[in-house]
């Protein structure tokens, strides 16, 4: 049996419906942008806005902040049931409804989604050259390379007037995300001779698998899930990144959330 360390471990999720899907792809894409935003350089800050339109892209429907308002709104109702249970802290219930709320009603009031960087006449001019290969170069368009060799504090209040109306979208995110997470009860699962994990569900739907496995053991999980079953099957990355299937039998740590 394989035994996980103590510590060097990395986290595995995988999303159990679509919306819940479309909200981890943001939180990523927003940590990536943020992590970008304390570097420097200037192949950070091209990085930097390659991301931010991938923002706007993925953001470009209307629907992710109605689905978003729509789950905060589920998880409201969800604390409010918490109340009647005597284990509950009304306390706590209070504060996170509370930032909760304040979650809600600043997506809620906020503008349309990404609009300062939608509405900057060429920082749409430059994310279509980011389209074309080699398109961002000074030859090909000489205004970045401009505002590149331009001041450090006018880019990073450029960068922070674009980024702006994201920010009611990437807190709501956060906080909904954060409460189906700490939703789910940590277990330990094994493998069996195969290298297959099975566990039979309750019949009601989660929301998130989380696992934790050895950072340093370059093995990832493909996860098959529906409101009756989890699969789980280890694939482990070689040196020259082929794909090999454990065969054998292998402990990690997983949750299944749902709030």
């Amino acid at each position: 049996m394989t035994s996980q360390p103590a510590a060097n471990l990395i986290i595995y999720e995988y999303p159990c419906n679509e919306r819940i899907r479309s909200f981890l792809r943001l939180e990523y894409l927003f940590q990536r942008l943020f992590s970008l935003r304390s570097e420097n350089g200037a192949e950070s800050e091209r990085m930097l806005l390659a991301t931010l339109f991938d923002l706007i892209e993925v953001t470009e429907r209307g629907d992710v902040r109605s689905s978003l308002l729509q789950e905060i709104d589920k998880q409201k109702e969800t604390l409010q049931s918490y109340r009647s249970r005597p284990e509950s802290d009304p306390t706590v219930i209070d504060q996170v409804m509370v930032t909760l709320s304040r979650a809600y009603l600043d997506l809620h009031q906020s503008s349309k989604i990404g609009s300062t960087a939608r509405e900057s006449e060429w920082l749409s001019k430059l994310k279509n050259r980011f389209s074309i290969s080699g398109g961002t170069s000074g030859v090909e368009f000489p205004a970045f390379q401009a505002w590149q060799a331009g001041p450090k504090e006018a880019r990073d209040h450029c960068i922070e007037h674009w980024v702006s109306s994201f920010i009611p979208l990437y807190n709501a995110i956060t906080e909904m995300l954060n409460l189906i997470r700490a939703a789910g009860s940590t277990e330990i699962g094994n493998t069996n001779e195969e290298g297959i994990y099975e566990k039979k569900l309750s019949g009601q739907p989660y929301q998130l698998v989380r696992m934790w496995l050895p950072s340093d053991s370059m093995v990832f999980p493909e996860v098959s899930i529906n409101k009756h079953v989890a699969f789980v099957r280890l694939i482990q990355l070689g040196h020259d990144c082929e794909i090999k299937v454990i065969n054998r039998v292998f402990s990690f740590k997983l949750a299944f959330c749902k709030f």
